[in-house]
């Protein structure tokens, strides 16, 4: 068996850990070169209950630069030290706009689409064994291969450690897209279905920004955004739609969460229980935007609107959710500004609880707007994470344990870019252990690459002395 001494990252990194995995102060960051000239965007990141981090992303070379199509990269670690590394690609056609679940086994499953002329992508994925030898198949996500995506979302994948469905749109034209989705793992569905069919009779029937979660009973959750005009009629409809799986193998139905002439965006959900799940969403009236909290259980939609100062006249509201200590709790995580705020700041609400939202961030006194929000379990609490930005470019990483004051995670390196699948971030847990990853340049020099950033908690007591 090969064994090699851990390397001096790993080393600063049990420096810096924290005292306990459950406790996130003292998170330690570290950058995934990538090799030749290749830039890094669209990172995703999963968290197994061990503590393993799987990373993956994209890569292209610079523009005018056409020697090698586009590539997936996926990276492990546990602690800091640089785990299997796989390289999807190939001399024919570009791989793009990864995904990744990790399995309680140890194993992942990553997935992206394959690129074709006339900007036309289809869904592909591998499952990443626990002990990595070589590359993985590339399997076809949708049977037959007949279904071209937009390209511009990744392939949906969610997990609870064993079961894992994927959900890819489907293009039809333009302004109108279906859903399907299909069971991966531990047993493939031979098949898809629809989780949302398009009426193609439709002029405009866009089912789009669609979000997913999955159960402990293997219940797969699905809600997404809605923008419909019959043929013939300069009237649109807005709405937000919702359906899951519970007792059902093959199309699903949706209900409506909401339906009017206004515009609903910036959506997530947290799934409870086979029957039961609660979506966040906000609907931008004028002149102030209405935070609200859809619980679907067992078919039945309730509304409540989580209070926002009228007077304060919000805006820039894009709210993330997350269960907490168990199925019973959740809290909402948003950014916003109003008319006392310059930029936007992170705000969030416990659900079990009355009152207003409480404000996290303060970055008025340096002129930074704080975007990117995203909240994820941790033990028996949550953490929240963003970035901060000034202007358009994305510059560093926070977090907040709890609604605790922000702790700065990273301090930018300068990789600013307009392209936003290069913004994405990424943020999970599981149990006490929990990691970030995001786009940035390798160093501050004016020349350095964009490449993939990761921030994890760690603890010295399960850190071992060597590698395999």
């Amino acid at each position: 068996m090969k064994k090699q001494v851990l390397t001096i990252t790993l080393l600063f990194a049990i420096f810096l850990s924290a005292c306990s995995p459950g406790v996130a102060e003292g998170m330690f960051s570290m950058p995934l070169p990538s090799d030749g000239n290749f830039i890094a965007f669209n990172v995703s990141i999963a968290v197994e209950p061990d503590g393993d981090k799987h990373i993956a992303w994209s890569e292209c070379l610079p523009a005018g630069d056409f020697s090698a199509y586009c590539r997936v990269i996926y990276q492990r670690t546990r602690s800091g030290e640089i785990g299997p590394r796989l390289v999807f690609s190939s001399p024919d056609h570009g791989y793009y706009m990864a995904n990744i679940v990790a399995l309680d086994d140890g194993r992942a499953v990553i997935s992206f689409y394959q690129t074709f002329p006339g900007s036309i992508c289809r869904a592909r994925y591998a499952i990443i064994p626990n002990v990595v030898s070589s590359l993985p198949a590339i399997n076809l996500s949708i049977p037959g291969d007949s279904v071209n995506s937009s390209c511009y979302s990744k392939p949906v994948l969610v997990s609870n450690g064993t079961t894992v469905y994927t959900v890819v749109d489907e293009d039809h034209a333009d302004y109108i897209h279906s859903y399907l989705y299909r069971k991966l793992q531990p047993a493939l569905a031979p098949s898809a279905a629809y989780v949302v069919a398009a009426d193609l009779t439709r002029s405009t029937d866009d089912n789009a920004a669609l979000v997913a979660g999955i159960d402990d009973s293997n219940t797969l959750h699905t809600t997404w955004t809605t923008r419909r005009r019959e043929s013939g009629s300069s009237t649109y409809t807005y709405g937000l739609e919702y359906a899951n799986n519970n007792g059902v193998s093959g199309n699903l139905s949706p209900i409506d969460i909401t339906d009017s002439t206004l515009w609903v965006g910036n959506i997530d959900m947290a799934v409870q229980s086979a029957t039961k799940a609660r979506v966040v969403y906000a609907e931008p009236t004028v002149p102030s935007t209405s935070l609200w909290v859809a619980t679907i259980e067992s078919g039945v939609v309730t509304q409540s609107q989580i209070s926002l100062t009228p007077s304060l006249e919000w805006t820039l509201v894009i709210p993330t959710i997350s269960n907490y200590g168990g199925t019973a709790n959740q809290v909402v995580v948003f950014s916003a500004k109003n008319n006392t705020l310059s930029y936007a700041q992170i705000f969030y609400k416990l659900l079990s609880g009355g009152g207003s939202p409480a404000q996290i961030t303060d970055t008025n006194g340096i002129n930074r707007h704080n975007y990117m929000a995203d909240v994820v379990p941790l033990s028996t609490t949550y953490l929240a994470g963003w970035r901060s930005f000034h202007g358009d470019c994305p510059e560093n990483a926070a977090y907040s344990t709890s609604g605790g004051p922000p702790i700065t995670a990273f301090v930018s390196t300068g990789g600013c870019t307009l392209y936003g699948q290069t913004m994405q971030t990424g943020l999970a847990s599981n149990g006490d252990w929990v990691a970030g990853a995001w786009i940035d340049k390798l160093t501050s020099a004016a020349d350095a690459p964009l490449v993939t950033w990761i921030s994890f908690n760690t603890n010295t007591i399960y850190i071992p002395l060597i590698t395999r």
